[in-house]
């Protein structure tokens, strides 16, 4: 998975989904998109850098180090 150095720019530089070329994803495909936990599906980082930003739901694998989560 691509790291970014500064995840603060790559956040700004992507305002909403239309933004990413890889978004919307056609079909989401498990262990690559996400994988089930305990009955609940948990999107992977993939997931996460094909969206373009953080989506503020505090989710466990966000690349963008929760910048759009509430305090």
């Amino acid at each position: 998975m691509p790291e970014y150095a500064d995840k603060q720019a790559a956040v700004t530089a992507m305002p909403d989904e239309a933004a990413s070329p890889a978004w919307p994803i056609a079909e989401l495909q498990e262990n690559l998109h996400f994988y089930m936990e305990n009955g609940f599906m948990v999107f992977t980082e993939a997931y996460h850098l094909a969206r373009g930003r953080c989506c503020g739901n505090a989710c466990r694998h966000c690349p963008y180090e929760h910048i759009n989560v509430s305090k």
